[in-house]
């Protein structure tokens, strides 16, 4: 399937140029893309368009760092629950990975993934598949739009480690704002995004953390995701335990028969998009088990039968696979707390 990104980055380019006193509507009809789609917070654009758009716009406005400008037009909004989720985030890593297991809301022309070395966490944003490069105005907005996100929950004072971007180097002028904002070294050419943070500025607990919050919005990330992805089996199989697990009444054959195919279907199609059953209900069940013990008012009996464990030595079992270390200690480092002896 062509890759496609979300149309509120296409509107996000039509504010700027509009303010610059271009008629960005009439630059969408021209490389091909309908503006009327632009206020619908659920509509998509094909990549090719966007990258046609995103070339034009520069061309255009004669602007190298454009995408700079337009990714001061951002809201959380413009990443549909992906914004929301990110700033109901108990800390910057717990952000950056939602924004990795989410990403394919805004662009699936591009995957992320969250690395850690040493005391250095790294945000990789890569070309997803065969997916063309992005456009170079396009890697700015998205670094642009990464540092404002951060800065919105971390501080005004927030800045990275380093950054490296798939563009070439821009002009001296260009360069400079771009170092200006990002407040880093910044290095050009590189085969994708690299995002550096101290993994003690990213851990620190954010006084805007709401576990409640992040999950709903969670939820309609995912929902969204299965409906964007309606023929691929996993993401259905995993909007659907969310929903099923509390029940904890919850089994392949079941969960196939709720999807209208037989297990052996079932377990063809996930094999082909190279997972399983048991490692989406297993993925499925950390990613609810971090967000569920950041909400103080659950216990970790509420939650493990939330997760649809028999018994609370089962989930602290599974979490300590997960994490390393028990939910009531990961509870208390996260409220920063010490952990009992």
């Amino acid at each position: 399937m062509f890759p496609t990104t979300l149309a509120s980055v296409a509107r996000m380019i039509v504010e700027t140029l509009d303010q610059r006193g271009l008629d960005g509507r009439e630059l969408m009809s021209a490389v091909g893309m309908n503006p009327e789609l632009l206020c619908d917070p659920n509509a998509r654009y094909p990549f090719s368009c966007m990258s046609r758009f995103w070339m034009r716009a520069t061309e255009e406005s004669g602007d190298d760092c454009l995408g700079l400008d337009v990714a001061r037009m951002f809201h959380a909004t413009a990443l549909h629950g992906l914004g929301f989720a990110w700033l109901a985030s108990d800390s910057l890593t717990d952000a950056m990975q939602r924004l990795a297991r989410y990403y394919r809301v805004a662009t699936t022309a591009a995957v992320a993934r969250l690395d850690t070395e040493g005391d250095t966490y790294h945000l990789h944003i890569e070309r997803a598949g065969s997916a063309p490069p992005a456009a170079p105005a396009a890697v700015d907005a998205a670094a642009a739009m990464l540092v404002g996100m951060c800065r919105k929950s971390a501080g005004p004072g927030f800045r990275p480690l380093h950054v490296a971007l798939p563009r070439p180097q821009p002009t001296p002028a260009c360069a400079e704002r771009l170092i200006q904002l990002i407040r880093a070294p910044v290095a050009f050419d590189a085969p994708h995004i690299v995002f550096d943070v101290d993994a003690a500025v990213a851990d620190r607990r954010l006084p805007t953390g709401n576990a409640e919050l992040a999950h709903a919005n969670e939820k309609v990330l995912i929902d969204y995701l299965a409906h964007l992805e309606r023929n691929a089996v996993s993401a259905r199989v995993k909007a659907r335990l969310v929903d099923t697990l509390p029940s904890g009444d919850v089994n392949e054959a079941m969960m196939a028969d709720s999807l209208n195919m037989s297990t052996r279907s079932l377990q063809r199609r996930l094999r082909d998009e190279d997972t399983s059953y048991k490692r989406l209900l297993d993925d499925t069940r950390r990613e609810l088990a971090l967000q569920y013990l950041g909400n103080s008012r659950l216990s970790v009996n509420e939650v493990t039968y939330l997760l649809g464990f028999s018994d609370p030595s089962n989930f602290s079992r599974a979490f300590r696979r997960w994490q390393g270390t028990s939910p009531s200690d990961y509870r208390a480092r996260q409220q920063g707390q010490t952990p009992a002896a």
